[in-house]
């Protein structure tokens, strides 16, 4: 009986591991990777917008179970270059439901993208 039992714990927390790690593991793609790209790529490769759009940026959002990713990218026309064709700044985000807190947050510039 015990052997069932710790079969049946070993497995449920197998799965809450496996279910940490979807929720962990960012939907997008790397920002490094899409940094000084158009942000007609940005939005081919990701699709609409389909988070919060701003003056200042546009806001792509997944959500993952109890967390929440979120990819944001200065939008075109703003920040210190002017208009821009490309992506001057990439923010990826993991937030909790628990009063939009965010968890992890990397921040990516590409400095040569405006000149």
């Amino acid at each position: 009986m015990t052997t069932i039992k710790s079969k049946f714990f070993l497995l449920l927390f197998l799965a809450a591991i496996a279910y940490m790690a979807w929720v962990c593991v960012s939907p997008f793609p790397r920002p490094a990777t899409l940094a000084g790209l158009s942000h007609q790529s940005i939005a081919a490769q990701l699709g609409e917008a389909d988070g919060e759009t701003h003056e200042k940026f546009v806001r792509w959002r997944r959500d993952r179970g109890p967390g929440s990713w979120t990819l944001d990218t200065d939008a075109p026309g703003t920040g210190d270059f002017g208009a821009k064709a490309c992506a001057f700044r990439l923010r990826l985000s993991l937030w909790t439901p628990l009063g939009y807190v965010p968890v992890y947050t990397k921040e990516w510039n590409d400095l040569s993208c405006g000149v």
